[in-house]
């Protein structure tokens, strides 16, 4: 990894800045615009600036960029690489709303563009106030930004360039005191029919080092004054009053390498899908840290820790899932620091337990056009924040350096990378070769060095991602949930299709030949948990939620769409129901059996083994409540001990080559009548003697409410089925079931007879 300013320790005197379209940069100590220091670019590192400056651990700073905007009108419609919308457009999309009876939130969207925008513009016919005249006037309204001055060109040499003169204007009511900086200029040989303009604006943004291991918010700081601007920033900013910065990189020394952890093999990879915000009161990676031996108790041997970085929501005081990052280098004050995250890796290693990273690369979120320069980002916007341009080559080291601080100085186990389907293609579909390129360079990273690189696609079909494509050891697999799904919460038994499951079961074709087959499987995760999506399994077994709501139910069935906006149970509805409920209990207890025995690497949700049902929208995070982690009884200590003796058969006992649900051996044979079969196994290699028989486990459910005293199944050669796992009764546990030798039943020559309670599972092992 290269070294940056964010990244020296303390007393080193060198600062970088990475901006190639700056024309002039400043080092601020503390973002204070007084005492500014200039910067010369590098002479060895094409667009970087630098400068040798003395600051101590913990000290602030920020860079203070002169550069040149280019805004194009073309036909009274403006496209600004900032946001720079015309002000009539955004005032017809308003009218446009309101005449067509649209919500509030579509008028509240037009008003929202109007009044974040950071610059206006309008083209007014010069006719409209003399009849005579030819001309228009082109106005530029600044907010927040400090212009120094503005010219506008003929895009194709018709008229001759003319600067813009600087008035003022009172502010609206409801914006802050002050007046609004204001630009004007008459063209008078530009026809406002044919009008093509290009808007060169100089101005002064403030940015933040990219790579600085912290980041600070100061909400209290004024913006940049609009008046009196001087060629000389330090006469034009004030050191306190106003003009500092408001978002500053923190001087952080690399903490301590974590120690060395060999994780647990990819075969015996149970995960656990946790958000520190919400699992413990505290909210911190201290606190987490304190809790850890009991995820490690649970039996799950990795953490899929949801991410870390700098939230830009956080930083304004609001909770957050972690998917807006304003840095991928900062992790984020709310949680703690870098030491703090360090600990935490190594009391989870200390554990047992392997710590994949979420990953979020594909977006950005917050003022970061602005704080890290628009020449970071591409022109086409995702729907969550602007897009990363993968094109270019700082970016996308940037991005692998960022993988190597949280793998290599870190101790993290591997990344899981967000939306990767948003990297490799465009908004409208098309391949983005320099994102899959950046893909294949982050998994050619963690390949080299023995990290796990999980990818979240969920438009993978034609294998792509993984080893032959891009090269990601696992891909999360949302068809398996969406295949499962509708089995389970269907409130009536005719209309379970098994089949489906038995899709879900086999995998999508291109990553069967994968390791676990290539994927990670969930009944819940932090995207689909949520209660204006599919919800939490028991809530949604409850209601009967209907599979990929729509029309009057898009927003959730009633229970749902009663739920408070914080996630916290609605006035008049209480969840003892949903946790008394016989179906909801069964069928949760369904589902988690469906996902410790398919071929894949199992992923639970915090709060999913103590069958949490409070219901939760972003940005609160899945609670946990401790109460129920420490009950005694009741359905969350019964689901608890449940994903127990789930996560003992996934594993099996120690010592054993080749358990069945280790390996990828998958025979579905029978999915009839509310029934499902299926035979798992681990393959060996044919040198190997195997005296004993290979293990081949026989996994039967029912998805019915009858209660089917003796139901007869095919089984493969064999004397007897012992009993290692039952959902109705764990008393039945090591008893054998004799075979029936000459009744040939699904394709076998044995029958095996089997005691199924409604809505139950049990797994059975061949004796031979």
């Amino acid at each position: 990894m290269s070294l940056s300013s964010g990244l020296l320790a303390c007393g080193n005197d060198v600062f970088r800045l990475w901006a190639p379209d700056a024309t002039c940069v400043w080092w601020a100590r503390d973002g204070c615009a007084e005492g500014m220091v200039p910067m010369k670019p590098s002479a060895t590192q094409r667009g970087t600036w630098e400068v040798r400056a003395r600051l101590e651990e913990g000290q602030s700073y920020a860079f203070l960029v002169q550069w040149v905007q280019e805004l194009c009108i073309r036909g009274q419609s403006l496209v600004a690489m900032l946001d720079a919308p015309l002000k009539e457009d955004i005032e017809a999309a308003k009218a446009a709303a309101l005449q067509s009876g649209a919500t509030g939130a579509a008028v509240d969207e037009a008003e929202d563009a109007l009044g974040d925008a950071e610059m206006l513009a309008e083209v007014v016919d010069l006719s409209c106030f003399v009849a005579e005249a030819a001309g228009v006037i082109l106005k530029l309204t600044v907010r927040n930004v400090e212009v120094l001055g503005v010219e506008a060109h003929s895009a194709d040499a018709r008229w001759d360039s003319v600067h813009f003169q600087r008035t003022s204007e009172p502010q609206s009511h409801g914006e802050q005191d002050g007046e609004r900086d204001v630009w004007v200029a008459n063209a008078l040989q530009c026809e406002s029919e044919d009008c093509d303009v290009r808007v060169l604006v100089t101005r002064r943004d403030w940015r933040i080092d990219p790579r600085s291991l912290a980041v600070a918010f100061d909400p209290c700081t004024q913006p940049l004054p609009l008046s009196g601007v001087s060629r000389e920033p330090s006469r034009n900013l004030r050191a306190l009053g106003g003009g500092d910065a408001r978002v500053r990189s923190i001087l952080r020394p690399l903490p301590q390498k974590a120690a060395p952890f060999r994780r647990r093999s990819d075969a015996e990879l149970i995960f656990y899908e946790l958000h520190l915000g919400s699992f413990t009161p505290g909210g911190t990676l201290q606190a987490a840290a304190a809790k850890l031996p009991y995820i490690s108790d649970l039996g799950v041997s990795a953490l899929s820790l949801m991410p870390v970085h700098q939230d830009s929501l956080r930083l304004k005081g609001r909770s957050a899932w972690g998917y807006d990052p304003l840095s991928l280098f900062a992790v984020d004050t709310w949680l703690g620091s870098c030491e703090d995250l360090v600990a935490f890796v190594e009391q989870a290693h200390g554990c047992g337990l392997a710590v994949v990273l979420d990953f979020v690369a594909n977006h950005f979120a917050g003022p970061v056009e602005k704080i890290l320069g628009p020449r970071f980002f591409h022109a086409e916007k995702t729907p969550w924040g602007p897009r990363p341009n993968f094109e270019v080559e700082e970016v996308r080291r940037y991005i692998l350096e960022a993988v190597e601080l949280f793998c290599g100085a870190f101790g993290f186990d591997g990344v899981r990378i967000d939306s990767t389907k948003s990297m490799r293609k465009h908004r409208d579909g098309a391949p983005d070769p320099a994102g899959a390129l950046l893909l294949g360079q982050i998994t050619h990273l963690c390949r080299s060095r023995g990290w796990l690189a999980v990818a979240e696609d969920l438009e993978d079909g034609d294998g792509v991602l993984q080893m032959g494509g891009l090269g990601f050891h696992l891909q999360w697999d949302m068809a398996h949930f969406c295949h499962i799904y509708p089995t389970l919460v269907n409130p009536d038994d005719r209309f379970r299709d098994l089949e489906q499951v038995a899709e879900a079961l086999r995998g999508l074709a291109p990553a069967r030949g994968h390791p676990q087959r290539g994927r990670v499987i969930f009944t819940e995760n932090h995207d689909t948990a949520p209660s204006d999506r599919y919800g939490r399994i028991p809530l949604a077994v409850y209601n009967g939620k209907a599979f990929m709501c729509v029309g009057e139910y898009a927003s959730g069935d009633a229970f749902q769409r009663a739920a408070t906006t914080d996630g916290t149970p609605p006035c008049g509805i209480a969840l003892d129901g949903v946790e008394g409920d016989h179906f909801s209990q069964r069928r949760t207890a369904l589902g988690l059996v469906l996902l410790f025995t398919s071929p894949g690497v199992p992923m639970l949700l915090q709060g999913q083994e103590t069958f949490e049902c409070q219901p939760f929208t972003w940005p609160t995070g899945p609670p946990i409540v401790w109460e129920r982690v420490t009950a005694s009884e009741g359905p969350s200590a019964h689901v608890r001990a449940l994903v127990k003796r789930l996560t003992a058969l996934r594993l099996g006992p120690r010592g054993t080559a080749a358990w069945p649900f280790r390996g990828d051996g998958l025979h579905v044979f029978h999915a009839h009548e509310g029934a499902l079969a299926y035979l798992r196994w681990a393959d060996v290699d044919s040198r190997d003697v195997d005296d004993a028989g290979s293990a081949l486990a026989l996994t039967v459910m029912n998805f019915t409410c009858q209660h089917f005293p003796q139901y007869e199944l095919g089984v493969p050669p064999s004397d007897s089925w012992r009993v290692i796992f039952c959902t109705e009764n764990d008393k039945e546990r090591g008893s054998r079931l004799p075979v029936v030798r000459g009744i040939a039943r699904h394709g076998f020559p044995s029958t095996l007879v089997v005691e199924l309670c409604a809505y139950s599972a049990v797994v059975l092992l061949r004796c031979q």
